[in-house]
């Protein structure tokens, strides 16, 4: 006879996936107010199910069954909140006509005939944001050729998002398996899992919405496996070199993780392995960035985009607000940019001045670089916190999982704009809570410390 509580677990287990179903197939919680808040209830109800399924010692089968059955519902749904899908079914497009994605904006080619003539190619343009078809493609070469495999087997947006997806689902479901056997390295219970198998974020965001950062996460995931499992693979450093780069060529953030993974070697495989990231990195790279101009237009949209885009910012949106009434002008481009350069010396700082005592303390610092990152940023779009929350999982700090929940107000500014400040204040107000109170729980007396002799560990 099953217990009250394993009976109850099952039920959850069943119903995600068609909770998942209904939020997708049923609501469109970017149309009107009331939808998004029949969206945020199922959301909220989700993750309460989450928890209590998290209590639960529950077999890892199970867990596995009803993340890919969660995800598998949302294989054959357009995604409803967001439309990035449209550029990356642009840019592979470019890339089967022979065209660099680098080397043309989409204002730019579509009045060429081939382009503005063809229905699909229409369609296609006229998905995309406005700030999108004015700017150069961002994304890095190894995500362009992630958007070209779909567009060459298809020419309808059905079949390039379905694509898409597969490709997403299967990184997702190797994440679980990969976030397992990290657990299993550290030492950490398994069932920590579940907060990323089975959390609404990542299923709405990777599969569901169709963001990269699935993939991305794959290979963060590969790189800090290799680097701290080097006792039973010498080339480990290596290995995960190589995995680092390729994220960076999903989104270059992962450049910034280097000096982390750099007090668990050796000063000689510290060289080597920023010597395997940047020679991988740039060897994919010169696929498509033939001329240093196609280079600095792909960072100039960066840079214009978070410049030009402010999305769930937190201490930007202060700092701006009162610089610009100071002054009687949007200060964005003084401020943004500030931030940034702010952002970079916190974590070379952090880098350098963080004690690691163990393989976990690697994992925490890439964590708060994030943090950084992210805090001082212009655009904090809700399927960024995924990379948050994963890496939240291997540590005793609760706000990954806090802001995975939070983070989803964020939608509320696409219908009530001018409701912004206040949604924004709620969110940043729990997690300013939360990151305190696991600061507080977790600290430690040698949490700084510099000694250049230990600054890189030896084996």
């Amino acid at each position: 006879m099953l217990k009250k509580g394993t009976f109850l677990t099952d039920v959850y287990l069943v119903l995600m996936p068609i909770l998942y179903g209904v939020v997708f197939y049923c609501i469109s919680p970017l149309e009107s107010t009331d939808e998004f808040y029949l969206f945020l209830f199922i959301v909220f109800a989700l993750n309460y199910m989450l928890l209590d399924v998290y209590k639960q010692n529950i077999p890892f089968k199970k867990v596995l069954f009803s993340a890919l059955l969660s995800r598998l519902v949302l294989l054959f749904v357009p995604p409803n909140l967001s439309p990035d899908f449209y550029r990356f079914i642009w840019d592979g497009e470019l890339l089967n006509m022979g065209i660099n994605p680098y080397a043309h904006t989409p204002d730019d080619l579509i009045s060429f005939s081939g382009f503005y003539d063809k229905e699909y190619m229409r369609m296609v343009y006229h998905g995309m944001t406005d700030l999108s078809k004015q700017h150069f493609s961002n994304y890095p070469v190894l995500n362009q050729l992630f958007f070209f495999i779909p567009t060459y087997f298809s020419n309808s947006i059905f079949g390039n998002v379905l694509g898409f997806k597969i490709i997403i689902l299967i990184a997702d479901i190797a994440n679980i398996f990969m976030i397992k056997k990290i657990l299993t390295i550290l030492k950490i219970k398994s069932s920590k899992l579940i907060l990323y198998a089975l959390n609404p974020l990542v299923i709405i965001e990777l599969v569901g919405n169709l963001h990269f950062e699935g993939v991305m996460i794959f290979f963060i995931l590969c790189s800090i496996y290799f680097v701290i499992n080097q006792k039973h693979n010498n080339s480990g450093w290596m290995i995960a070199g190589i995995f680092l780069s390729l994220a960076a060529q999903v989104k270059l953030i992962p450049l910034m993780f280097i000096p982390f993974f750099y007090k668990n070697l050796n000063w000689k495989k510290a060289i080597g392995f920023t010597a395997v990231v940047m020679m991988v990195f740039l060897i994919i790279g010169l696929y498509l960035w033939t001329d240093k101009i196609y280079v600095n237009q792909m960072l100039q949209s960066i840079n214009d985009y978070f410049i030009s885009f402010q999305f769930n910012s937190s201490v930007f949106s202060i700092i701006n607000h009162y610089m610009s009434k100071s002054y009687g002008w949007n200060t964005t481009y003084i401020v943004g940019p500030l931030l940034s350069k702010i952002s970079l010396v916190l974590i070379v700082l952090l880098a350098l001045f963080r004690n690691y005592k163990s393989n976990i303390d690697v994992i925490k610092g890439i964590l708060f670089s994030l943090i950084i990152y992210y805090i001082l940023a212009t655009t904090v779009h809700p399927w960024y916190i995924t990379v948050v929350l994963v890496l939240s999982i291997f540590t005793n700090y609760t706000i990954g999982y806090v802001w995975s929940i939070v983070v989803v107000l964020s939608y509320f500014i696409y219908l009530q704009s001018e409701n912004s400040g206040l949604i924004k204040a709620t969110e940043y107000l729990i997690l300013s809570i939360v990151l305190i109170r696991d600061l507080y729980h977790n600290k430690r007396n040698d949490v700084f410390g510099f000694n250049f002799s230990s600054f890189f560990k030896c084996f």
